[in-house]
């Protein structure tokens, strides 16, 4: 099988799993909009900000990181990097639950809401299955198998719509109702982890040294730093369109709608297009860097492919969208909700182009650019939420969506297009390097150089490729 072949079978494998999770997400929402209630909503979009954070500092952009690992490691010879990943990284787990924990007392009294406590006391024991299981997912992807993370991704869905529908008719307030469904979130982390835990265990291994965590955290930041900027950026949401939309339980139920329902609707080609981004990072990363830019831009043809026409027709179809997807909204909800959705549009197509180029990069090793186009981004939304929030309320925040995630994907493109200049260097001093210490190191010759001649050279120096450290990309 050809390697677009065989990426365009993982990709469809990945996003159809996240299709399905997707709808059964979706109708998760509804069930929790019709009883949660516009208060209810709110208390359960306002607890996810801080966990997202914090999931985001211990485990984003770890799969795509492990992913790209194993992948050049080679088939059966993961374990050393997995158990330098579980040692690191279940430890800042626990860590992370804790904060989660400890920081449900400060965060309430800054939004005035004591509601809030029992709702991150109830999503914080979820950390500490969200992490191993986005180690797994690595695992899993880095190995080529992508069904594992596409089942995981559907049992999720299934188990805390599952939960909601056990445990919220018994709830006595919308407090008690959003804090009985981010417990059903919790559960649902903890059985998808103790499905996916056999087929580990069950992979044939090599023996392997483990990998030194410090040169696994190095391998990881910068994926994990890229991932980092939305989740920061949600939770400086949280806050700052709150208070710009005028603090209370209006602004609550406002924020809602928009962070519950449009941007979930908008999120929806993206999710579509997300077995793309993610069948990226192993692909890339079993591949010499040289033909990095040719699959991401495969990559990035086939996701606006599919992601342009979805997001024409939300423009397009809107009222229709609504009406299917948030039919118990009330008349001024809905007028607002159709008015988001059309002025989003761009942002759908927009973020599954950006998902898709931040994974490309961080499979070429050049996560670092992805993280420095999305700061640069953020603070384009930022300065456009304070200029137009005011003015035209909570459509002023989806314009500055817009404005977020066009620099992004401009910025995104410029980065994998663009060529690596040490890399080039390298290669071109080649044919005038006599050699150096590192090159000495390492016995083996260039094929088809002289015998005895004073060039000799290898390949991890003359055009910095891995091939020859010592047998092992790491």
């Amino acid at each position: 099988m050809t390697g677009q072949k065989k990426f365009l079978k993982n990709a469809a494998v990945l996003s159809l799993g996240g299709l399905v999770a997707k709808a059964i997400g979706i109708w998760h929402r509804l069930a929790l909009a019709a009883e949660l209630g516009g208060y209810g909503a709110g208390l359960y979009q306002l607890s996810y900000p801080p966990f997202v954070l914090l999931l985001a500092l211990t485990s984003s952009g770890v799969p795509a990181a492990l992913a790209r690992l194993i992948a050049g490691r080679g088939a059966g010879r993961e374990a050393g990097i997995m158990r330098s990943a579980f040692s690191l990284f279940l430890p800042a787990a626990v860590a992370a639950a804790l904060a989660m924990a400890l920081l449900s007392l400060p965060v309430s009294r800054m939004h005035a809401m004591p509601a809030l406590v029992p709702c991150f006391c109830a999503l914080a024991p979820a950390l500490l299955f969200v992490v191993p299981l986005s180690l797994l997912r690595g695992f899993f992807q880095g190995r080529g198998e992508m069904l594992p993370t596409a089942f995981s991704e559907v049992m999720e869905q299934l188990v805390k719509t599952l939960g909601c529908l056990v445990l919220l008719p018994g709830a006595a307030s919308p407090a008690d109702a959003a804090v009985r469904a981010l417990l059903s979130v919790t559960l649902s982390e903890a059985v998808t982890l103790a499905m996916l835990l056999p087929g580990y265990f069950r992979c044939p291994r090599l023996p392997a040294f483990p990998l030194r965590r410090g040169r696994l955290w190095r391998e990881v930041s910068p994926v994990m730093a890229s991932a980092l900027v939305l989740p920061l950026s949600g939770l400086a949401d949280s806050f700052v369109l709150v208070r710009l939309l005028g603090g209370g339980s209006a602004a609550v139920a406002a924020y809602g709608l928009f962070a519950g329902s449009a941007l979930t609707i908008l999120g929806l080609p993206a999710a579509g297009c997300s077995g793309l981004a993610t069948a990226a990072v192993p692909m890339l990363g079993a591949r010499p860097q040289h033909r990095g830019r040719e699959y991401a831009m495969f990559a990035l043809g086939v996701t606006m492919l599919l992601a342009a026409p979805c997001a024409l027709g939300l423009l397009l179809f809107a009222p229709l969208v609504t009406d299917l997807l948030c039919p118990s909204l009330a008349q001024g909800e809905r007028a607002l909700l159709i008015l988001m959705l059309r002025t989003g549009a761009i942002s759908s197509a927009l973020l599954a182009g950006v998902e898709t180029l931040a994974s490309c990069l961080a499979g070429m090793g050049r996560a670092r650019r992805a993280a420095a186009a999305m700061c640069a981004a953020v603070v384009v939304k930022f300065a456009l939420q304070l200029l137009l929030v005011p003015a035209r309320s909570v459509c002023g925040a989806v314009i500055a969506l817009d404005g977020c995630y066009l620099v992004a994907f401009l910025l995104d493109f410029v980065y994998t297009c663009g060529k690596k200049r040490k890399h080039k260097r390298a290669c071109h001093d080649h044919d005038h390097r006599i050699g150096n210490t590192a090159g000495r190191s390492l016995p083996a010759r260039v094929p088809g150089a002289a015998v005895g001649a004073d060039r000799i050279g290898t390949q991890r120096i003359s055009c910095g490729s891995d091939a020859y450290r010592g047998g092992d990309r790491l």
